[in-house]
């Protein structure tokens, strides 16, 4: 069983790479939704959402690219952002990670553990 809202299983194929990426079948991220309506947003937003690509990379000038790093963290987008500074403009690399279904997952089992600890209590006074 999964937490509800970690990620949207059975949606396509294994996703590449050698991480826990890879358990996650049709992965997607639910904030994908909350990106602006700025043109590198709907980028941004439309690499998010997509299940089966796992890097985005957007040549953008610096302020472009201080605008998507601002919109990744405040809404907390599972991404790595790197600028790679060869050519120009300078590109920035996104690359989706899997911290938040992580995070899930661990909160998840510790309330089963908790739970379960509750109904022991429960029947030892019953």
């Amino acid at each position: 069983m999964s937490p509800k809202g970690a990620g949207r299983p059975g949606a396509g194929g294994s996703i590449g790479g050698a991480s826990s990426y890879d358990r996650i079948q049709g992965w997607y991220n639910p904030r994908a939704n909350n990106v602006t309506s700025h043109k590198d947003c709907r980028v941004l937003g439309r690499f998010l959402a997509d299940p089966d690509e796992r890097e985005c990379r957007m040549p953008l000038n610096k302020e472009r690219r201080r605008h998507l790093h601002g919109i990744i963290e405040r809404n907390r987008c599972d991404v790595t952002h790197i600028t790679e500074r060869k050519g120009r403009p300078f590109t920035l690399v996104c690359t989706k990670t899997t911290a938040s279904y992580e995070r899930a997952c661990k909160t998840f089992e510790r309330d089963k553990r908790n739970l379960s600890r509750l109904v022991g209590i429960e029947e030892g006074l019953g």
